[in-house]
């Protein structure tokens, strides 16, 4: 929705259809991936399908996979075969892969550099910012949705990160389309180290 003052912008869903004008796509279906590219026949691609934790790899390793790596190379594959370039949104644990998230964000993006057209990779931290689901149990949303309440919130101050602004994101998306710069790595946090008070706060 950032976008949509510069661009022509067409989201898609797989589960959860939060707006009527996002299409269905399931991004692990190669002939539904070709399909919408070449119906679409847009410019750019901006790839952000994934599970955003490796606690949902429990028990679910090959779903996990399939989403968070084979999806990836799906992409590549139609963006090759149709002459469009891709934004990854990938993520900080790409520089210190510590558990199969980090360590499919590092394969992921080995992959993305193979599109032929143009690649930009994006290293968000933990991402905040008002998405369409303000249900789940993002730390964002449990920020949210202190606001106007009575009750007391607690919030830790022993975890410090740099988040990233998902406004920051879009920013950045839309200079990249603008100054046709492409086949680069851009870190995307805030300057500052903060905790969870500190950023509900």
């Amino acid at each position: 929705f950032d976008l949509l003052s510069k661009f022509d912008v067409v989201g898609t869903y797989n589960r959860e259809q939060f707006f009527s004008e996002f299409i269905h796509l399931d991004i692990t279906s190669r002939n539904e991936v070709d399909r919408v590219f070449l119906e679409q026949k847009h410019d750019v691609v901006i790839h952000t399908s994934n599970y955003a934790s490796s606690r949902l790899a429990e028990n679910n390793t090959e779903g996990f996979t399939k989403l968070n790596l084979e999806a990836t190379a799906i992409v590549k594959d139609a963006a090759n075969k149709n002459g469009i370039k891709v934004i990854f949104v990938s993520s900080f644990a790409s520089l210190d892969p510590t558990d199969i998230y980090g360590e499919l964000k590092v394969k992921s993006e080995e992959i993305i550099k193979s599109v032929k057209s143009g690649y930009f990779i994006l290293r968000p931290s933990l991402i905040l910012g008002l998405s369409p689901n303000t249900q789940n149990d993002r730390p964002f949303n449990r920020m949210f949705n202190c606001i106007g309440k009575v009750t007391v919130s607690e919030f830790d101050t022993s975890w410090r990160f740099q988040p990233t602004y998902i406004g920051h994101i879009s920013n950045i998306i839309s200079k990249v389309v603008e100054s046709n710069r492409w086949n680069k790595t851009v870190h995307i946090f805030s300057p500052s180290v903060q905790t969870q008070f500190s950023t509900a706060s």
